[in-house]
């Protein structure tokens, strides 16, 4: 968990700097809560065909981040946080059943937002995410069962709106989309409220 503890160090580092809060501007920390959904496709030895399986279940991100005013109306932050909270779910392909138990995730991210307003941030964001799954394959015509335990990387996207209720509290929504190594994808939508030192 080392590579997530530096961004954060940093960010706090930064912060303390500041002689108040403000909007859009500074430390913040904060804390998410939403749905997602998991799809994973995997291969099976001795089968041609891949397993296809999803599951949809409740999400929750724990996040922090620094951002600053580069312009007027322009906003430039970096924000990393620890996710999880996925289902496990079951495919089938013939006589070989697959099971995926999605983990703790991670991630560390840029995003670049322009102000609609003095209190209303629309953003994108983009970076890396890292998200542990643990795959079990068993066959109904034996007792064969493999099990494996993978982290997969992957490249993270999102769009979200944060609106400023003060200079200390936030609240956003946001999309964000992981596609990992290995046929993993991840979507999420998630609430979120932030407090700004």
């Amino acid at each position: 968990m080392k590579f997530w503890i530096s961004p954060l160090v940093a960010a706090i580092a930064l912060g303390a700097t500041a002689a108040r809060a403000e909007p859009f501007q500074g430390l913040q920390v904060g804390v998410g809560l939403g749905a997602g959904k998991v799809q994973s496709e995997d291969a099976i030895p001795g089968f041609t065909r891949k397993s296809d399986g999803d599951a949809k279940g409740f999400n929750y991100r724990i996040f922090a981040g620094y951002d600053f005013k580069v312009a007027e109306r322009i906003v430039l932050g970096a924000e990393a946080g620890v996710g999880g909270g996925d289902k496990k779910f079951n495919s089938r392909v013939d006589t070989a059943r697959v099971k995926i138990d999605p983990g703790r995730s991670y991630d560390v991210t840029a995003r670049l937002g322009f102000l609609a307003t003095d209190n209303l941030l629309l953003y994108g964001r983009a970076g890396w995410a890292r998200q542990e799954f643990e795959r079990e394959i068993s066959f109904t015509n034996n007792t064969t069962t493999i099990k494996s335990d993978k982290t997969n990387n992957g490249k993270l996207f999102g769009v979200g709106a944060e609106y400023a209720l003060n200079d200390n509290l936030a609240v956003r929504a946001e999309y964000d989309r992981t596609d990992f190594n290995g046929d993993r994808k991840r979507d999420r939508l998630l609430v979120s409220a932030a407090y700004r030192f």
